[in-house]
């Protein structure tokens, strides 16, 4: 048997489960330097109330509970939401992973392997054991602790998706809905002009046979009727699709696809479309949108990855130790055994990889400054959709005022050429002038409807939708940066897993 563990021993091996738990070779990362705006006021009006924060179902400010039923079924429903829960779930498994490598990996085992010479049982070894063994690799340059932050800031980076995308449907499904109520309202106006025409006709076809018009008002009567049922009928294409596509976006079975059609709500006409108006400072925005979040998080896995690389450098040094019994005899293995032990170290240190690991450390360098550019990239498209939302909102409520003038001041012009012509002053053409113009703009002013809801709803989703407030699917252990509401949520996890500070959010010409 071997000797017991002296005390020198237990001293250097607690030495070594001593040292310092903040060597980390993972590099400093400044957050980037971006010049923020200071206020919305230039896009969303001088004359703006003040800002209000988005709930969490932004699109029940509709007013329409069918909207409001329809997101609900996307979001319970909805494939690729559920794939991006998958992932949620995958990154979670990732994370267990990396956090059991930091710990001692324990095992135990048993053997009997009796031997017979000229059968009889040998007693000159001891066929029959049972023992615990551990092991531990030290984690003295941050490997382990780079790789579980690296797998932490991915599962960060998954609920982001999965909240960007959970934001993304609803928009889509909010924007698909008022597109189809636009065509709804096109196809009861194409509708109600078909009828009008019609009966236009047949008071024409009625006067012209009474010799009281001529052959060429006949045929343009006969022809802007035509031209309102070729609208019906490409109006009446167009909602088929408009209901395909957002059958889909709901999740429903093939067959309710096909066959079914949807439910509607209230008419564009009686929807509120009150303006969304940011509250807060725009830097705010950076801790709101979960894309923004993702990116971030990515690039603080990509910080991490870098810190395993670089480890793989430095000498790896692991503990080994048993304990167990021996005995000739099975019946004896648990009564009067031989007791054994056995402990050791062992370092191993790469020598000569003809450039592995420098290629490797080049690798996760060269991702670190790809995400970087990539989470800089994303803030500065946050900042235009922004901006072009804000813009589409304050215009496109603009477009409707001025088209619902137009019609009336149309409807106007179409009731003075009737008279005109009925009373001998003009020809027919100025009535179907006018009848062309209004009919256009009647179109043109679903179309504005339409416009103004989806302009409303791309705010929302610019602004980040209040996701915020909602619960990422199966939280960690600990909340995750960006459930802190914390614009740095990414480097201040980072800091915190390597027992340093944290590099404060503030302009720097620091890059990875």
């Amino acid at each position: 048997m071997k000797r017991p563990l002296s005390r020198f021993t237990l001293a250097a091996v607690a030495a070594c489960c001593l040292l310092p738990a903040g060597c980390s070779l993972a590099p400093d990362t400044t957050p980037p330097s971006l010049a923020m705006p200071e206020t919305w006021t230039a896009h969303s009006g001088p004359d703006s109330p003040a800002g209000e924060a988005l709930s969490i179902q932004w699109w029940k400010r509709f007013g329409d509970p069918t909207l409001d039923r329809l997101i609900d079924e996307t979001l319970d429903n909805n494939r690729d939401l559920a794939a991006a829960l998958a992932r949620v779930e995958y990154a979670r498994a990732q994370l267990g992973l990396s956090r059991a490598e930091q710990f001692p990996q324990l095992s135990g085992q048993a053997a009997a392997q009796p031997t017979y010479v000229d059968g009889v049982l040998s007693t000159t070894q001891a066929p029959y054991s049972a023992a615990f063994s551990a092991s531990w690799e030290l984690d003295l340059w941050g490997k382990y602790r780079n790789a579980s932050a690296a797998a932490r800031a991915r599962l960060n980076s998954s609920q982001s998706a999965w909240a960007a995308l959970r934001l993304a449907l609803a928009g889509q499904v909010a924007s698909a809905y008022f597109q189809l109520r636009s065509l709804d309202l096109q196809l009861a106006t194409a509708e109600r002009t078909l009828q009008s025409r019609q009966a236009a006709l047949a008071i024409n076809q009625a006067r012209y046979k009474a010799g009281l018009i001529s052959e060429l008002d006949l045929t343009q009567a006969q022809t802007v009727v035509e031209t309102a049922r070729t609208a019906l009928f490409r109006t009446r294409t167009s909602i088929e699709t408009a209901e395909g596509s957002l059958a889909v976006l709901l999740g429903r079975s093939p067959r309710a696809i096909l066959l079914e059609r949807l439910e509607r709500g209230q008419t564009l006409e009686a929807m509120p479309a009150p303006p969304v108006i940011p509250a807060g400072v725009p830097s705010t925005l950076l801790a709101r949108r979960p894309d923004l979040i993702e990116a971030e998080q990515n690039l603080a896995a990509a910080r991490a990855d870098v810190g395993v690389a670089r480890a793989a450098w430095l000498p790896s040094i692991s503990l080994t130790g048993a304990l167990g019994v021996i005995s000739p005899q099975l019946a004896d293995l648990f009564r009067s055994p031989l007791d054994t032990h056995s402990y050791g170290g062992s370092a191993a240190v790469p020598l000569l990889d003809f450039g592995r690991v420098r290629a490797n450390v080049q690798a996760a360098q060269a991702q670190l400054k790809e995400q970087y550019a990539a989470y800089e990239q994303a803030i500065l498209n946050a900042f235009s959709d922004v901006r072009s939302a804000l813009s589409a909102q304050r215009e496109s409520a603009l477009v409707v005022d001025s088209l619902e003038r137009q019609v009336l001041q149309f409807r106007q012009a179409l009731h003075l050429a009737r008279l005109r012509y009925d009373n001998g002053y003009s020809p027919y053409l100025d009535v179907l002038d006018a009848e062309r113009s209004l009919f256009q703009s009647e179109m043109d002013l679903a179309t504005a409807r339409s416009d103004r809801l989806v302009s409303i709803v791309k705010v929302c989703m610019a602004l980040g939708g209040g996701w915020q407030d909602d619960p990422a699917p199966g939280q960690p252990d600990s909340v995750p940066p960006h459930q802190t509401g914390n614009a740095q949520g990414a480097f201040s996890a980072q800091a915190a897993s390597e027992g340093s500070s944290p590099a404060p959010f503030a302009p720097s010409s620091g890059r990875p």
